[in-house]
């Protein structure tokens, strides 16, 4: 993720993507959170992994959020 990927980022969307980061199992570090800011420091595969398991998460409300969020990200 490039920090103009992050800033291109909607409230709600860095909301979700905050989420995905930190409550995901297993965390990306374990004991702490990692802010937005620090959200272009993990390695995008990584990353891309990571939104990628929450494929079968997400509420359908909530599907387009998801959908613009990896979008914007290149997925």
């Amino acid at each position: 993720m490039t920090l103009d990927q992050l800033q291109s980022l909607s409230e709600d969307e860095v909301t979700m993507l905050w989420g995905i980061v930190n409550m995901g199992n297993p965390p990306v570090l374990t004991g702490q959170e990692l802010e937005p800011t620090l959200f272009p420091f993990i390695k995008e595969n990584k990353l891309k992994d990571r939104v990628n398991q929450f494929d079968k998460y997400v509420k359908p409300e909530y599907i387009e959020l998801y959908s613009s969020l990896k979008s914007k990200l290149g997925y």
